[in-house]
């Protein structure tokens, strides 16, 4: 028979776990359904989120996601990847993950919306860390690194993620809204569309720039990296491109290969 004094420690355990998880739980809960704490936005975005039974693996990975220090999100998200491998291995959890978080970026678009605030005031940094692991859980293969270098992936993640993280409110908008079966963003899309142009950052000389001004590197075609002149890509080739030259075609024909 098992000794009482290890019953009770199973006991005590099962309890810290439940109220870690219910700490995870309010944390994320206040964002899938901002609707129920302003009571303003009525509408689940056509997004099929059962929170009751959302698998307990779910929970770590959105508290970790939400509260991490990091702010390059693809670190945090390679994190993620060695802590929380059943989320990877597993599309199912994958696509309840992509739900929420797009939830999430939608809610926190109209709840800025109703107070009169542009996504630049709070929502950028939200809505890169949000639409950045929507865009890699959606195409996960095997790695961060090898997932982000795919070209549709590394085209999409340039446009949400200018250098700086600045100026990309129209991509965010467009990005979020293609996922949404409601119509709630349609109106705030259609403005960003008519008064925000597309734009991009050099990377030579770290100026926003109207995107069709730019160009890739013509060897690795990465879009990561854009630049506005010859002699921009000049000097960013002998200062830190001719690396990134080389690991960008090297994840690209890991890419190719898997």
């Amino acid at each position: 028979m098992p000794s009482r004094k290890r019953s009770k420690g199973k006991e005590r355990k099962a309890k810290q776990i439940k109220a870690s998880l219910a700490r995870e739980y309010k944390t994320w809960m206040e964002w899938v359904q901002w609707s129920q704490k302003n009571h303003k936005i009525q509408c689940n975005h056509g997004k099929d989120i059962n929170i009751t039974s959302t698998s307990a693996c779910v929970y770590p990975f959105i508290e970790s996601f939400l509260t991490s220090n990091e702010r390059d999100v693809l670190i945090c998200l390679e994190s993620l990847e060695r802590t929380q491998p059943l989320v990877w291995k597993d599309t199912s959890y994958q696509k309840e993950l992509i739900n929420i978080l797009t939830v999430m970026a939608a809610n926190q678009l109209l709840f800025d919306d109703q107070f009169g605030d542009t996504p630049n005031k709070s929502f950028t940094h939200w809505g890169l860390r949000l639409t950045t692991a929507i865009l890699v859980l959606e195409n996960y293969n095997g790695g961060i690194s090898t997932t982000i270098y795919k070209q549709n992936v590394a085209e999409m993640y340039s446009r949400l993620n200018p250098l700086g993280g600045r100026n990309n409110n129209r991509d965010l908008l467009k990005f979020i809204s293609k996922r949404l079966s409601c119509s709630c963003l349609r109106n705030l899309n259609k403005i960003a569309r008519k008064t925000l142009p597309k734009l991009g950052v050099c990377s030579g000389c770290l100026q926003v720039k109207e995107r069709s001004t730019l160009r890739m590197c013509a060897r690795c075609r990465c879009p990561h990296y854009l630049y506005c002149s010859k002699t921009c890509q000049a000097t960013a080739w002998s200062k830190n491109h001719k690396v990134q030259c080389e690991e960008a075609l090297m994840h690209r024909s890991i890419s190719i290969g898997m």
